[in-house]
């Protein structure tokens, strides 16, 4: 009955993936356009049995990437959650609805993928949203979405005349 070397072999798990204007939406297929806030929903299960076996963490590391059709690089960042002292601003990192583990139930945890986006600050067109979450082990699970870019063009302030 002694103590055994820690074991986990699963991966995180990312939810879904979305775009949040007060209401959550999916992110796959969407239209955007204007400010948005690009969201991931990822839990980790622990491997270690507790009094809460419905219980799950947050992953170590959440990594994304946002590309346009070409592959070119628009924005990227990630939120290290294994720091024993994380000195991250929690209302930076989660979104709303995050929710700790209670005895009722299993926590939610919303991430924020970076700031608010500013969509007209790109090309209309196609773009992908890769994100990989992972634990202290090393186990990873990446999820890869496809959305489009739509913002109506600029309509053109008629001058006047002198």
């Amino acid at each position: 009955g002694g103590l055994t070397p820690y074991s986990d072999t699963m991966a995180p798990t990312i939810a879904s993936l979305s775009y949040y204007d007060g209401t959550y939406h999916d992110l796959t297929g969407a239209t955007l356009s204007g400010m948005v806030g690009l969201t991931v929903n990822a839990f980790d299960t622990p491997q270690l049995v507790s009094n809460w076996p419905w219980a799950v963490t947050t992953p170590a590391l959440i990594e994304w990437k946002l590309s346009d059709a070409t592959g070119r690089k628009i924005t990227a960042g990630s939120w290290d959650l294994g720091s024993a002292l994380s000195t991250l601003d929690p209302l930076t990192v989660f979104a709303p609805g995050t929710l700790k583990n209670s005895s009722k139930g299993a926590g939610v945890y919303n991430y924020w993928l970076g700031p608010r986006w500013d969509t007209t600050r790109v090309a209309n067109g196609a773009y992908q949203l890769v994100v990989t979450a992972s634990d202290v082990r090393d186990n990873e699970t990446t999820s890869t979405v496809s959305f489009t870019v739509a913002n109506a063009p600029a309509v053109p302030v008629p001058s006047r005349a002198a």
